[in-house]
């Protein structure tokens, strides 16, 4: 069981990743620049 959340984002190419920008913890994961771009947003949970 794991303490984060992580959740991926997929960019189409030839569309802007406007506002993933403003979003903490975001990183992008893409290798190549001629591809769809894709980011993952990691998050931590509430711990009881």
């Amino acid at each position: 069981v794991g303490d984060g959340l992580e959740i991926f984002v997929v960019v189409t190419k030839g569309h802007s990743p406007q506002g993933l920008e403003s979003i903490r913890n975001v990183q992008e994961v893409t290798t190549r620049a001629d591809t769809d771009r894709m980011f993952v947003i990691r998050r931590e949970l509430k711990k009881d």
